[in-house]
Formats: C-alpha cells, sequence, structure tokens
C-alpha cells in the first residue's frame, strides 16, 4: 500500500494514445502522486522509478478521487505520461558569484531568462550543462548515485581548494571530495576547466589535470577553454585574457597530459578549445585526435568536425554558388576562408563579423548577434546569399542572441538570399548549384 504522506504533485499534460496509461483510463488534468511508495521530485525520479517492470502507482483523478493502480509492464517500457511541467520541478539557480561569469558581462537590456543562470545538474543530464556541484548536499549526491545518472558535465576550474573558492566566490567549494564520491557510484562524467591567467593556469593547472587524472576512467574527458571577457567588467574582478604566451605554455601542459594518458590510457582525455590554438598560432588536432567529440559544446574540435564534413562533401559536388558569403566571427575567418577555397568553383567568401555587442575580444561566431551581422552588411557590403551558423540561434529556436528573430533579419535584408545551416555537410549541400 502506498503511503500517501509521501506525494509530491504532478499534473498530467497528456496521455499518449494506445499506453499503458491509456487502458488504464489515467486522463489529462489527473495527478500522479507516487510510484512504488516513492516521491517523484523530478523527471530524473519519474525515469528511474517507471522503469520498473512492477509498477504501484497513486494518481488524484480530476474528481478528487485517489486511485492506485498495480500493473506489471516490460523492464523500460514508457507508462506514457507527458506532464505540464517536463522538468516535473523547478531549475535551480546558481548561487555562485563566478569571477569569470559570462552572465554577470551581458548589458542590462536584454529579456529576463537571459540572467536566469541555472547550476542544476539534471539539466546537465538532459542538455549537457556545466554545474558546479555547490549547492548539492549529501542526499542529493546519493539520490545521483542511487539514480544512476551518467554522464555528468561538472565545471572543475581548479582542484585546489583555495583557488576554486576564489573563482566561484564562496566558500566551501572543494570538489575531489565530490568526484571521488561520484567515482565510488560509478559515475561518469567530463569536466571543464575556464582557463583564468594569473588564477588557475601554470602549475595549478597542472594540479588540477594531475587530480583529474588520479580519477581513473570515470573522468571521461576535460575541456580547457579560454574566459570570455566582454566590455561590460566595469566593477567586476580584473581578468586578463588568455594571450599568446599564455596559450603556448598552456597547450605545452596539456600535451604533456594527452601524450602521458594516451601510453597509458588510450585516450587522450585533456582537449584544448579551438580559441586557444589559434591565439597560439598552432596547428589544431587532426579529426581522430579528437576522439568521441564529448565536448564539442563547447568549442572542443568544432572545426576539425566542421573541416572534415565539409571536405568530405566537397568530393562529390560538380559546382557551386559563387556569389555566396559564410558568416563567422573574425577569429575563424582565416582558417573558414581557406577551407572554402577548396570548393570547385571559386568565390565563397567568409565574412568576418567584428562583435560590437560584447565586444571586440569575443571574436567567436557562436556569439555573434543578429543586430552585427546586420549592421556589417549594410555598411561592408556582402554576397547576396549568406550562410549564418545555427551556432549563432539559440538552442530549438530561431532567434539571434540579441533577441532579433530570424524572420526580421530576413525583413531588413529583402534582396539578399538568409540560410541557416548546421555543420559542414549541409553548407556544401546548399552551396551546391
Amino acid at each position: 500500500m502506498i503511503n500517501k504522506k509521501n506525494c509530491y504533485e504532478h499534473i498530467i499534460k497528456d496521455v499518449e494514445q494506445g499506453s499503458i496509461a491509456f487502458l488504464l483510463g489515467i486522463e489529462p488534468q489527473d495527478v500522479l502522486l507516487a510510484i512504488n511508495n516513492n516521491k517523484i521530485i523530478d523527471f530524473i525520479d519519474y525515469s528511474f522509478f517507471s522503469s520498473n517492470d512492477t509498477i504501484d502507482m497513486l494518481i488524484r483523478k480530476k474528481n478528487g478521487e485517489t486511485v492506485e493502480y498495480t500493473f506489471e509492464k516490460d523492464e523500460d517500457e514508457p507508462i506514457g505520461l507527458q506532464f505540464e511541467n517536463e522538468f516535473m520541478d523547478r531549475q535551480r539557480p546558481c548561487k555562485n558569484k563566478c569571477v569569470f561569469c559570462f552572465i554577470d558581462q551581458m548589458p542590462r537590456h536584454m529579456r529576463k531568462t537571459l540572467y536566469f543562470k541555472d547550476d542544476d545538474w539534471r539539466l546537465s543530464l538532459l542538455m549537457g550543462n556545466y554545474v558546479t556541484f555547490t549547492n548539492v548536499d549529501d542526499a542529493e549526491l546519493e539520490r545521483i548515485v542511487e539514480r544512476k545518472v551518467s554522464p555528468l558535465y561538472i565545471s572543475v576550474h581548479a582542484t585546489d581548494k583555495e583557488i576554486r573558492e576564489r573563482m566561484l566566490g564562496r566558500s566551501g567549494c572543494d570538489i575531489m571530495p565530490v568526484l571521488k564520491r561520484l567515482v565510488k557510484g560509478g559515475i561518469t562524467f567530463n569536466c571543464q576547466i575556464v582557463l583564468c591567467p594569473g588564477l588557475n593556469d601554470g602549475k595549478t593547472l597542472e594540479k588540477t589535470l594531475e587530480d583529474l587524472y588520479s580519477l581513473g576512467e570515470f573522468c571521461k574527458s576535460v575541456a580547457v577553454v579560454p574566459v570570455g571577457i566582454t566590455k561590460f567588467r566595469e566593477k567586476l574582478y580584473p581578468l586578463n585574457k588568455v594571450d599568446f604566451k599564455i596559450a603556448n605554455e598552456t597547450l605545452d601542459i596539456i600535451d604533456k597530459f594527452r601524450q602521458k594518458a594516451l601510453s597509458e590510457r588510450g585516450t587522450r582525455l585533456v582537449f584544448a578549445s579551438d580559441e586557444i590554438y589559434i591565439t597560439a598560432n598552432r596547428s589544431f588536432p587532426s579529426f581522430d585526435e579528437y576522439e568521441d567529440f564529448d565536448q564539442i559544446e563547447d568549442g572542443i574540435g568544432m572545426y576539425a568536425m566542421f573541416s572534415h564534413d565539409f571536405m568530405q562533401a566537397c568530393k562529390g559536388i560538380g559546382e557551386n554558388k559563387t556569389d555566396a558569403g559564410v558568416i563567422c566571427g573574425t577569429l575563424i575567418a582565416p582558417y573558414m576562408q581557406k577551407l572554402l577555397n577548396i570548393m570547385p568553383n571559386k568565390g565563397v567568401k567568409a565574412v568576418a563579423v567584428e562583435n560590437s555587442f560584447f565586444g571586440n575580444t569575443i571574436n567567436v561566431t557562436g556569439l555573434l548577434t543578429g543586430r552585427d551581422i546586420l549592421n556589417h552588411i549594410k555598411e561592408k557590403g556582402a554576397p547576396k546569399h549568406i550562410y549564418i551558423p545555427k551556432d549563432c540561434l539559440r538552442r530549438n529556436e530561431e532567434v539571434f542572441l540579441d533577441d532579433m528573430t530570424l524572420d526580421e533579419f530576413k525583413e531588413k535584408l529583402p534582396e539578399f538570399k538568409v540560410y541557416v545551416v548546421s555543420g559542414g555537410f549541409e553548407l556544401v549541400e546548399k552551396l551546391a548549384k
């Protein structure tokens, strides 16, 4: 018998036709209260407990009646419920005051949702968001282990407790005990280090990599990315950007660990962002050296993936448009132009757009805004066929970072053809005549 005192309430939005829930007579606006005498905190709990082959499910019907459903099913067979709140809980905000926080460096006239700082380990599993684990207590850590939540994406930055506390702007930030508990529970994770010169580079970086290496195969990869510094840093912690010297020193440290890891474990483990290689004026690693591209969303191997797909697609192309321009940040523009020059018909241009919105220290493609691209085209001109990387738009939306919609962008350029492309294959496909 289910103990009703254990209940959390989740309103059912829809019931899949023909599903177990549908056949049981469960309807929209009914409320899920518990499964197998367990409160359901969020979608993690729902997925975990509903995967069992024997289910006791407590539902409050629309008329207020409470009904207990007991049934058997195949393990992992879905019950067929969708909820009004897909997350089944509120997102957990970040309580840190990171010295490098990008949101703190944004202008104040943008929509409110862009200023929400999440630090929710559940989004780490769902979307690959990086989390610091500073808001996860022992009970929640045990829940992560019990629910077998893998892989997670963890913002480490430094394993030295004092340095990490300084970087995150709060006490009690020792990450190694947390990582060791995850390892003990069999949880795998990918780690991120935002490199802030003078804070966590040099010897501190070496120690961090040594500590993460000691965790064995549970630490799947480590991404090292440079701190992003916008023009909106008034009254914020003084930071320096990663320059040529720091970039080369960092790559020397990373290369040493990559060689060691490859020799001892068959994986390179540590990966630097494309931006660090360009800043250091070094060649990118080969496509194969990025292994599984576990951290491509963090700018790790993006050019290697893009160029590999682009060159593969070019092998099958006969002719291509020539009055065409590919939008990109100023950092990658020379590399993009060199790549575009291998197309059968010359003339496709890399359109390097300077970032006025955040400042010219932000020079990557993914942080270009609609307004900056638009102003560049109007002031400096561009080919009539414009190709915009999907990375410039918000995930699952046709909206630029500055809230300009793609339709608004196109309306302001009626004489141009505008295309959104994702990856090298699609770009070549749309450039082909």
